[in-house]
């Protein structure tokens, strides 16, 4: 069968579309490594609240580490966190706003080991927020990571860090 069309605005039309960047992503350039997957979790996160139309009523929280660099990526209220401590900043924002979706974006050490105790104390306190968490435990720096939407399970060893999984 051939098609023949004059230009390419014969094709570019809104019925054509298949794919566009969601209105809750900047212009800003991505700035991870290669094949680490942020960019993945910030397009699924990005899609989450443009999709539940809440992007004027979402804050989110990154610590220090790669997640740091969230704030450029996102266009919403973003607040920054010291290292593991994302979570405890989450519920007083939750606290002062209870009307607004708080969320974190944390690495696994953020939130499990250095930011552990944090954690639970959010836990705890029945607050409704969410935390996402980029596993790198048996990623390399440069080398695809994932995200930690997988049936993973950690054992804690005689030291202070997350050591393995089973």
């Amino acid at each position: 069968m051939d098609v023949k069309f004059e230009s390419w605005k014969d094709i570019i039309k809104d019925e054509n579309i298949v794919f566009k960047k969601t209105k809750v992503l900047t212009d800003n350039v991505l700035s991870y490594c290669p094949g680490c997957g942020h960019g993945v979790a910030h397009r699924l996160i990005a899609e989450t609240i443009e999709e539940m139309g809440i992007q004027d009523q979402t804050i989110g929280i990154a610590p220090v580490g790669c997640s740091v660099l969230a704030y450029e990526f996102f266009d919403i209220d973003m607040q920054q966190a010291a290292h593991g401590r994302a979570t405890a900043l989450a519920t007083a924002i939750k606290r002062l706003y209870p009307n607004k979706f708080v969320f974190t974006y944390q690495g696994d050490g953020d939130l499990a080991a250095i930011g552990g105790n944090e954690t639970m104390h959010a836990c705890n306190s029945c607050l409704l927020y969410t935390s996402d968490a980029a596993d790198d435990l048996l990623c390399v720096d440069l080398g695809g990571r994932r995200i930690i939407k997988k049936k993973t399970y950690y054992y804690i060893n005689s030291t202070t860090s997350m050591s393995s999984t089973l």
